[in-house]
């Protein structure tokens, strides 16, 4: 409800005009709108007592102007509409304006006045005043912020829908709490302080107000570019983040140096899990970290737009999946200044400057190190344009952003319901693709047309088909097996990769001639050609044989796909997740149903083994079975704090599957105290000697 203030002009106004209709749609979405952005009920009418024992007079509007602010509506709508306001009169509003005492005034809802009230505001002249009132007041709202030194858009958002909410002592007092410089992130973190202060429980922050806090939150994150909009902008935030330091709990996620500790915890997973996204907190943090600052500067649709992603097909908390999500056309061997640049050993970082054959870095979860991908902060880091731990860049179109407004709304997208969709009149396929989260040359190729340029009214599209999820596109098993053809193959001309045998499956990306592929000995026939089951990358499909040229039965350095799995205390839980990261890492082909049956007993050996020759190069066929290649590779081996390679991924896994939680699956995994607690408590579970780490006996009776 808005607060009782003097509507003045000011001569300086922040927020952009689009920005600032945005924020009025907010106001009134939460107000009367039943937290539906958009939408307003300009002639509510709510009488005195009705949301509080402390007001005393009407609420009307879809802004909820009260009592003397309501008198000033009604006035101006009568100024600006004498004759319409007049035939609408016909109750005597007009002569209330000058006779009652409005901070009392209240008719009675159903009454005939206020059935007269709600007629005038509900006109043409009554919602336009409405709307130009709910402006003046958010620029004093806006004033006050910038007063209190508020700057960023997103910042200056918030605080207007506070003091609306609470008036400019709530603001202050939120503002006091918060960490500096103002962001939302720090203002929503300041906000959640009132649920713990019981001196009050109808303060900004409390619970009543919380579901309303985290809907503007979400809004304005969503729809809200911050101040600058730009690359420089994004530079910029990047480089004030520099120093930030992971923490050992929830506690000063906003500090930049309290609560060090080793435990994953920052303020860029918050604020990504309060969009309703995955932000994986307490997981490792570096992709995340680099999507926060999209969201930061442009807003989570245009920060969505540059990833290649929607909300529901979101993976920007994972390395690799972040760069399979970009199609081909813009990942890039040379670096330019904005991009993404993803190491082969499952880092990420943000190019920030170019000179020669150097560039510089900003990334999260590193360290001043060369290499360091769990470092724990935020640093800057220097590196030559052919390092050979850079696996690409990955391009981002910012003259795209920043040629349209600050603001992150898409505008003009497509809204589609479906997986399928019939071109209108003025479609074009980039703004289809836009709405279902994938390239224009994916969803060309997926519906056979050969000029993405060109489509026809009437003709009916298919979606790809993409899960959903934080895992990739869901591959088919392969029918045969066959240990001769397992080895590493280099690709002879560019060649999609697809989620089953032929042509007709559905691509899940481009491989470019002269890179390898493992093939583990799976495949499948189709037409007389052999579809071989291979991983390249994070990405396990069917490729042709045809285009492929075997190199020996050397082990691949590709680097089987993972996704961060959820917290969970069940076990049956636990063993899901479990049976989705063995199906990622080793393509088990599992039914994630919780159960641990033969097929599932038989995933553990393939796990072990594929880790085996990924990290010893064992050259074992992934069978499932433990026979005495698989045991005499596996002697004289153990895991232990501090190591990364794919063992630690094994180990992570098949802990999962055995009911255990390691506190995330990473891969190549780092061996951290989550993973270490878990060992501890399965070695014990099962009466072996309890030190932590994984050796011969532990690994055996985790695939027994």
């Amino acid at each position: 409800m808005a607060p009782n203030i003097f509507i003045m002009e000011w001569n300086f106004m922040s927020l952009t005009n689009q920005n600032k209709e945005i924020m009025r749609k907010i106001l009134y979405a939460v107000e009367t709108g039943g937290q539906v952005y958009g939408q307003v009920d300009y002639d509510n009418y709510t009488g005195a007592g009705t949301n509080s024992s402390n007001e005393k007079a009407l609420t009307i509007g879809g802004g909820a102007f009260y009592a003397t602010n309501a008198k000033i509506l009604l006035e101006k709508i009568k100024k600006e509409d004498p004759s319409g306001f007049s035939a609408l009169d016909t109750a005597g509003i007009s002569s209330d304006l000058v006779t009652q005492d409005w901070t009392q005034y209240d008719p009675g809802k159903g009454s005939e006045k206020a059935k007269c009230i709600q007629k005038i505001i509900d006109s043409s002249a009554g919602r336009r005043c409405q709307d130009e009132m709910m402006d003046d007041y958010i620029e004093s709202y806006v004033k006050n912020a910038e007063d209190l030194g508020v700057s960023d858009q997103q910042a200056l958002m918030m605080c207007a829908n506070i003091e609306h909410l609470g008036g400019v002592s709530a603001l202050k007092r939120i503002l006091k709490k918060s960490v500096k410089p103002y962001t939302i992130g720090s203002i929503m973190s300041a906000l959640k302080t009132d649920q713990d202060d019981s001196s009050s429980d109808n303060q900004v922050g409390d619970r009543l107000y919380w579901s309303r806090q985290e809907k503007v939150y979400e809004w304005i994150s969503e729809k809200v570019g911050g101040t600058m909009g730009s690359l420089q902008g994004l530079i910029n935030r990047a480089e004030a983040e520099i120093g930030y330091i992971e923490k050992a709990s929830a506690s000063n996620l906003d500090s930049k140096t309290a609560n060090k500790g080793t435990a994953n915890y920052t303020k860029y997973a918050r604020d990504i899990n309060n969009l309703g996204l995955m932000g994986c907190q307490a997981q490792p943090w570096c992709a995340t970290f680099q999507f926060w600052l999209e969201v930061q500067e442009f807003g989570l649709d245009v920060a969505l737009q540059h990833f290649h992603m929607t909300k529901s097909s979101y993976v920007g908390y994972n390395v690799f999946s972040t760069r399979n999500a970009f199609p081909s056309s813009k990942r890039s061997s040379k670096p330019q200044v904005g991009a993404l640049v993803v190491f082969s050993h499952s880092h990420i970082g943000r190019v920030v400057s170019v000179n020669g054959s150097t560039f510089q870095t900003i990334e999260g979860n590193t360290s001043p190190a060369t290499y360091d991908r769990n470092g724990g902060m935020v640093a800057k880091k220097s590196y030559s344009v052919s390092d050979s731990k850079i696996d690409c860049f990955l391009i981002i179109d910012y003259e795209a952003s920043s040629s349209g407004s600050s603001s992150g709304s898409s505008g003009g997208t497509i809204a589609i319901s479906g997986d399928t969709y019939t071109v209108k009149s003025g479609d074009t396929l980039s703004e289809i693709a836009k709405a279902w989260g994938v390239s224009t040359e994916y969803l060309a190729e997926y519906n056979g047309i050969k000029d993405p340029n060109v489509i026809n009214v009437g003709q009916v599209l298919k979606k790809p088909g993409i899960e959903s999820s934080s895992s990739d596109s869901k591959v088919a098993s392969a029918d045969s097996f066959d240990k001769d053809i397992a080895g590493s193959y280099t690709v002879t001309s560019d060649l999609n990769i697809r989620a089953g045998a032929g042509a007709s499956h559905t691509s899940l990306g481009t491989i470019a001639k002269g890179k390898k592929v493992q093939n583990y000995g799976y495949y499948t026939s189709v037409n007389g050609t052999k579809w071989l089951l291979v991983k390249y990358g994070d990405i396990t499909g069917f490729c042709s044989s045809k285009y492929l040229k075997k190199a020996g039965n050397s082990s691949s350095s590709s680097k089987p796909s993972s996704t961060t799995p959820s917290k969970t205390d069940s076990k049956k839980e636990l063993i899901k997740a479990g049976q989705i990261h063995a199906n990622n890492f080793c393509n088990a082909g599992l039914e994630a149903d919780g159960i641990v049956g033969s097929a599932t007993k038989k995933a553990k050996v393939k796990v072990l083994q594929s880790a085996m020759n990924l990290d010893y190069k064992a050259g074992l066929s992934v069978d499932g079975i433990v026979g005495s290649k698989t045991k005499a590779a596996l002697k004289g081996h153990t895991v232990r704090k501090g190591e990364t390679q794919y063992m630690v991924t094994a180990l992570e896994i098949l802990l999962m599957l055995n009911g255990f939680n390691p506190n995330g699956v990473e891969s190549p995994g780092v061996f951290g105290s989550g993973l270490e607690t878990a060992t501890r408590q399965f070695q014990k579970s099962k009466g072996l000697s309890v030190d932590g780490i994984a050796g011969y006996n532990t690994f055996m009776s985790l695939v027994s």
